[in-house]
């Protein structure tokens, strides 16, 4: 069985509301934007739903059609 991606992401150079702007596109053409910050080993990514809005802070309110993501690498020697 071969793995095929949902989304496809790309970042741009420009800054959207004090952010970094990326864009992604799903296996039907929508598009997905959003914004995010990497900070040290902490990925914070905030999404919207495609053809809505791009999201202008790194935080959601219930019912605002966006989600939002936070990543941090683990340390490899101690797993955590």
């Amino acid at each position: 069985m071969r793995w095929t991606p949902t989304w496809l992401a790309s970042g741009v150079v420009h800054l959207v509301h004090g952010f970094r702007f990326i864009r992604a596109v799903n296996g039907k053409r929508e598009v997905s934007t959003g914004i995010y910050r990497l900070k040290a080993d902490t990925l914070t990514w905030c999404f919207n739903l495609p053809g809505k809005p791009i999201p202008k802070t790194l935080a959601t309110k219930k019912g605002d059609g966006l989600t939002l993501c936070v990543l941090k690498r683990v340390d490899k020697e101690s797993g955590r």
